[in-house]
């Protein structure tokens, strides 16, 4: 099949997945400056350095990078000797060497990122989850098919030939009829009111509340899994529900070929669970012992957002 440029962004996306052992020689031989996919980095925290540390394939260029904390995204250019570093992603969005972006932000930013790219021209990877809300959700898809981007959502176990064998097996009779499946129940969201502390000065503390609530700074609201961090906080994220059972349900899903369908029936035991309050750094385990007892928390069809911060409208995509 020839290869254009589309196929090379493809393969460009998903080289996030593919270790570079499972590429072909042919992928392993150098591609001219010409044959080259321009790719920003937005988030270069945890999650997008796993990006590089598991390497791209050499058709992929990092040719800028960003973070609202500044040291990071200088620290990840560094390492791939790129010199384009930037605190706002809106400025990634306009350089026309950028032919797609890596979103490896924190759940709560997604969403804005990921339209805002489809308008720009730009082709999308955006880890999971996906978004915080179903409007959230649609409106992903809906700039993806009016811009006719490619838009890949970071479900990387959908790429691990373990996973992929075992489901198919599974498809294919493997284990005899499916009748029942029981999944664990994931903890989390909470809430967070922790004290304030200084703002380290390379930190655009205010941008990175983005969207959401502005809250005080405190470094372990800071950190991804701190005491606890923003992925248990349920202003900046849905919690072990979109980023762990984004991964184990899916599995079920594609496990029983039933990835056009959803929930027919759901029941409920016990009352509606009172999110556990974080007021001082703490272990977790609170927060866990209070969602062992299956229950339905309140996740809402939107949620508010700060002005300057809202998702476009149909008519505004």
């Amino acid at each position: 099949m020839p290869l254009n440029r589309r196929r090379l962004l493809q393969a460009s996306l998903l080289g996030t997945l593919i270790p570079q052992s499972v590429l072909t020689a042919e992928d392993e031989q150098r591609p001219s400056a010409n044959d080259r996919v321009g790719i920003a980095l937005i988030g270069c925290g945890r999650r997008g350095d796993n990006y590089l540390a598991g390497g791209l394939p050499p058709r992929a260029e990092i040719v800028a990078t960003c973070d609202v904390h500044r040291t990071r995204a200088e620290r990840v250019a560094e390492r791939v000797n790129c010199r384009n570093v930037f605190q706002d992603y809106r400025r990634i969005l306009d350089r026309k060497d950028v032919e797609a972006v890596m979103i490896a932000t924190p759940d709560h930013w997604h969403a804005l990122i990921a339209i805002a790219a489809c308008q720009a021209g730009k082709h999308v990877y955006v880890e999971k989850p996906m978004a915080m809300t179903v409007v959230e959700g649609r409106r992903m898809v809906e700039a993806a098919r009016k811009y006719r981007r490619i838009v890949q959502v970071g479900s990387q176990q959908r790429s691990t030939i373990p996973n992929r064998d075992g489901c198919a097996f599974v498809r294919q009779g493997g284990i005899g009829k499916v009748t029942r499946v029981i999944t664990s129940n994931l903890a989390s969201p909470w809430i967070c009111d922790f004290p304030a502390e200084p703002i380290p000065p390379e930190l655009d503390w205010d941008r990175w509340c983005g969207p959401s609530p502005l809250r005080p700074y405190h470094s372990s609201l800071y950190e991804c899994e701190g005491k606890p961090g923003w992925m248990e906080i349920r202003d900046f994220s849905v919690g072990r529900i979109g980023n762990w059972g984004a991964h184990a349900l899916d599995q079920v899903q594609w496990a029983l070929g039933a990835d056009a369908t959803g929930p027919v029936e759901i029941r409920v035991s016990g009352g509606p669970l009172d999110p556990p309050r974080y007021q001082v750094p703490e272990s977790r385990d609170r927060g866990w012992q209070a969602c062992q007892r299956p229950s339905l928390t309140n996740q809402l069809l939107d949620r508010p957002r700060r002005k300057g911060y809202e998702l476009p409208d149909n008519d505004d995509l």
